[in-house]
């Protein structure tokens, strides 16, 4: 095949690959993106908002997203909320798609065709698909995460004053969009300064004849570097970590970092968050009760952390293995294993300088994942894991093409490739093959934790008196999975409170015949049938509701209450007693209630 053919096929390939990603995205927007409250879109919608009101700089955030991608979304914000959040959306959609074709720009400038067209195609059908249609700061940072760690790769190959300034403004925008990016720039770092120390230390004088300048000159290089590294990242992202230390003490302030990896469980770290602000200001607290890493330490023994660091690594093997970028990853070491392993002897010919860089590549990973280990235990999920997944990848490619080299040198054949030098063909076949099931099928197959997570978003806004808001969320909650009983209670208790009593009951009704032997959901259904005046209904509902739970102290009141509206002060009077034993205080009200129902003169 010429040139020219290949790359007609080339491009039409693309077009095709691209076409299905982009109708599986927008088909994932209309059956699964149903409001603003799905998938953790909301807080970023509410950053953006805020930052157009009040400007980039005057608004604080929530100190656990960072600002960058809240910024972009600021561009297409509109009054109309629901507007911005549909512009918001393909907005994410648009931007999803260009971070790809960054991605696969970039993965053949460091892979041959085939292996580079594999990347691009894992990342694009393996982590990117499932959340494209999501207003999420993911997709941004994996792309600015891809191309930190590349540029970290390349001056840890070939150290310079210009590459540094690049890499640090990279890691820069990269902490700007998640704050995971800090690890990457500290063992940048740490490995730059190895590379200076380590050949000063071996020798310490230049060679017999050697000019002193040519010994000193190749070891500034990193030492100019590192010092280019750190003063661009600073530069960048100085705005920002000022105002971290003008409000909170702390030039690199994050509530993850700072306050919840040091939680055993989300609810204790979410229990600190809402009980000292922690968003808004730093907690005024003696340094015992604040967690931390030395607070941790010392209230947890070695076997304990160890035993959390266990868990966090099954969980995110489970997470891995039932995932298809863990396939992706699993197949394409798989195929580097089939060709390294004949070749095994070449690495005796691998410089001391590679060795290096594959050294920082592995701790930097192993790091990571210890990191996001401990961390799942507090915030359960992988999106942190895919961050991982195009730089892992890569440099499996990577070692995968370096094995094979050989091979295709002594190939004898123009354009024939050996056996070996074809498996990244077959990834290609395999993953774009899987890409074609899940664009087809993945939106129709819902996880529990996504239902859950959707549920549980809205009920945050319900608390928080968004009843709007989270009324629509719930009613996707309910569109997406019809047997949820907890959508169905809550978003009721939206209507019930909004005096939609008529809605409220069909909706409290659902909620019982889904959940029969849930006290509240008849609890609750018996307040709608009062509010719409149907008493009767209502009594029987509390009675249920009492006799699933005799604790139910509200349940009580309300049943006393509803003889009270019937005219039953007999049945209104025993309620009293087993009132009492549980809620003295209701008791009163109810004793109270009556009273006033006995009056002479009253009307039942």
């Amino acid at each position: 095949m010429s040139k020219k053919h290949a790359t007609f096929v080339l491009v039409v390939f693309w077009v095709l690959a691209g076409s299905l990603y982009i109708s599986a995205t927008v088909r994932q927007k209309s059956h699964l993106n149903l409001s603003a409250t799905a998938g953790g879109q909301y807080p970023y919608l509410t950053y953006a908002r805020g930052i157009a009101e009040t400007g980039l700089l005057n608004h604080v955030g929530d100190r656990n997203r960072m600002p960058l991608y809240p910024a972009l979304l600021s561009i297409v914000y509109d009054s109309d909320w629901d507007r911005f959040a549909q512009k918001a959306t393909w907005m994410g959609i648009t931007l999803s798609v260009a971070v790809l074709v960054g991605i696969g720009v970039l993965a053949h400038v460091v892979l041959p065709r085939l292996p580079a067209t594999a990347l691009t195609l894992a990342v694009a059908f393996g982590v990117f698909l499932d959340k494209a249609s999501f207003v999420q700061a993911e997709h941004l940072f994996y792309g600015l995460f891809f191309l930190s760690w590349w540029l970290a790769v390349g001056l840890l190959k070939k150290p310079g004053f210009v590459r540094g300034a690049a890499t640090g403004v990279t890691l820069a925008l990269s902490y700007l969009t998640k704050a995971s990016a800090l690890p990457l720039l500290v063992s940048l770092i740490v490995f730059l300064v190895i590379k200076i120390a380590v050949p000063l230390s071996r020798k310490s004088v230049a060679p017999e004849g050697e000019p002193i300048s040519e010994h000193i000159r190749p070891r500034t290089k990193p030492l100019l570097s590192a010092i280019a590294v750190l003063v661009c990242f600073v530069i960048v992202v100085f705005p920002y970590i000022r105002e971290n230390k003008a409000r909170f003490g702390r030039y690199f302030y994050n509530v993850n970092s700072e306050f919840f990896m040091w939680c055993d469980t989300w609810s204790q770290a979410k229990d600190f968050a809402d009980t000292y602000h922690i968003s808004s200001q730093y907690p005024n607290l003696p340094p015992e009760r604040i967690p931390s890493p030395g607070n941790y330490l010392a209230s947890h023994s070695t076997g304990e952390c160890l035993v959390r660091l266990g868990t966090g690594l099954t969980a995110m093997g489970r997470m891995i293995v039932r995932s298809s970028y863990g396939y992706y990853l699993l197949g394409t070491l798989a195929c580097c294993l089939v060709v390294a392993v004949p070749r095994a002897g070449r690495l005796r010919e691998t410089q001391a300088d590679t060795w290096f860089v594959v050294i920082f590549c592995a701790a930097t990973l192993l790091a990571y994942l210890l990191a996001y280990a401990w961390y799942v235990q507090v915030a359960y999920g992988d999106r942190f894991v895919r961050s991982l997944i195009a730089p892992a990848m890569c440099a499996v490619l990577s070692g995968m093409v370096w094995f094979s080299r050989e091979t295709e040198e002594k190939s004898q054949v123009v354009g024939m490739l050996a056996l070996r030098s074809r498996l990244p063909a077959v990834l290609i076949v395999l993953i774009l093959a899987d890409g074609l099931r899940q664009a087809l099928t993945s939106i129709h197959k819902l996880t529990p934790e996504f239902v859950s997570f959707y549920y549980n978003e809205s009920l945050e806004l319900q608390r928080a008196g968004d009843l709007g808001e989270s009324g629509k969320g719930l009613a996707g909650v309910i569109r997406l999975d019809p047997n949820f009983a907890p959508a169905y209670l809550s978003l009721g208790m939206n209507h019930l409170v909004t005096g939609q009593a008529e809605k409220a009951v069909e909706l409290l009704t659902e909620a019982v015949r889904l959940a029969p032997e849930n006290a509240d959901a008849h609890n609750s259904l018996g307040s709608a049938f009062a509010q719409a005046g149907r008493f009767q209904q209502a009594i029987r509902s509390f009675k249920r509701a009492v006799d699933l739970d005799p604790d139910f102290a509200t349940a009580w009141f309300n049943l006393g209450g509803s003889y009270c509206q019937t005219g039953d002060i007999e049945d209104a009077v025993r309620v009293l007693e087993p009132l009492k034993s549980v809620s003295p205080m209701l008791h009163d009200r109810l004793a109270s209630l009556i009273a006033e129902h006995q009056r002479p003169g009253r009307d039942p």
